[in-house]
């Protein structure tokens, strides 16, 4: 039964700290593109803005608040990659865009573009902070509870989990 304990207690944790470790690396992934406001496509150039940089630096940038209530709104557009096709042919969205302005920065926007779809980086960041806020405490709280439980099974032989412990154990053998 020790071992058991000693080994359900080491799996517990273990994969606590892997989908930690887990969470942790995906939010230090790379992204490189344009995002800006609203459902539809910017209206004027100054609305495209630039985002090079991590989980990390996106949470830096805007802040946990602003992240999670875009990620959760699905009012925040993010993701597309810098390039769009017009006429059959890609072009980087910003430099396309800037060719197509009028001086005041309004786009002229073609009947027949289409902007090339990346992953929503907002949305996965905002995801993983909801895991890692909201998972990784639970598995912490779970594998204390059962760590506490399986102790107490294995090291107090008059405890209501120990007898209950050997008498699974007779049942079954």
């Amino acid at each position: 039964m020790k071992s058991f304990g000693k080994w359900s207690i080491s799996l517990m944790w273990i994969t606590t700290v892997i989908i930690l470790i887990g969470i942790l690396a995906v939010l230090g992934k790379h992204y490189e593109g344009y995002y800006w406001d609203g459902k539809d496509i910017p209206t004027n150039i100054n609305d495209i803005k630039e985002f090079s940089g991590n989980g990390y630096q996106l949470i830096g940038k805007l802040g946990l608040g602003k992240v999670m209530s875009l990620a959760s709104s699905g009012s925040f557009i993010w993701g597309y990659t810098s390039n769009i096709e017009v006429n059959n042919q890609w072009f980087d969205l910003k430099t396309w865009a800037q060719g197509h302005s009028e001086a005041s920065g309004v786009i002229q926007w073609p009947e027949d573009y289409k902007l090339a779809n990346g992953t929503n980086f907002a949305e996965v960041t905002g995801g993983i902070m909801v895991a890692l806020l909201v998972a990784v405490p639970v598995l912490i709280l779970l594998s204390s509870y059962v760590t506490v439980r399986m102790v107490k099974a294995m090291t107090r032989t008059y405890s209501i989990e120990y007898i209950d412990a050997q008498k699974a154990l007779k049942k079954k053998y």
